[in-house]
């Protein structure tokens, strides 16, 4: 019996705590030391981050707060910060690869050309990065008379967390949507 087949998924791919558990149980074979935790459960005590007072210098980051804002965060992001831990994904790549605001920049060829973008990488992304532009009060009537044809999605959104189709707006979401991000 194989163990990936009993792989469970949750909708949009997220890794189910089965699999976590298998991927503990392959590090432990390999002898290294591997454990799932609440971050609260870790502490930043003389430069390492530890857990059961064990140090910790990996951490798989399956948590929303990409930036480590929240304060149960605090020991994760002390340790980040004096270069004591390996985040994946960790802030800075979160910042240049999932944020949504980047794509203003990547769908936009006269932009990316006053940059210096080579015309070759220029086609490619025009291909492949859909338009995008920032939802803001100025161009909120356009949007929303144009809106049957678009997506929207926060800026700093994950998975499909506050996505939506123009076609099923409400006026009360679209009023949402202008006053987020």
């Amino acid at each position: 019996m194989c163990p990936h087949r009993h792989r469970r998924r949750r909708p949009g791919g997220a890794v189910s705590l089965s699999e976590f558990k298998l991927f503990e149980q392959l590090f432990a074979r390999a002898g290294i030391h591997a454990a799932m935790a609440d971050p609260v459960a870790l502490a930043w005590r003389d430069g390492r981050l530890r857990h059961d007072g064990k140090a910790i210098d990996l951490i798989y980051n399956r948590l929303t707060d990409f930036h480590l804002e929240e304060a149960r965060h605090v020991a994760w992001r002390q340790a980040y910060a004096a270069g004591a831990v390996v985040l994946t994904p960790h802030p800075r790549a979160h910042a240049l690869y999932a944020d949504k605001r980047n794509l203003i920049l990547l769908s936009d060829a006269q932009a990316l050309a006053r940059m210096g973008a080579p015309s070759q990488a220029i086609e490619v992304l025009q291909a492949g990065v859909p338009r995008t532009e920032a939802v803001t009060v100025e161009a909120a009537e356009r949007l929303w008379a144009q809106r049957r044809g678009l997506f929207f999605k926060r800026a700093s959104g994950y998975g499909s967390k506050a996505a939506y189709r123009g076609d099923k707006l409400t006026r009360r979401v679209w009023e949402e949507i202008l006053a987020g991000d």
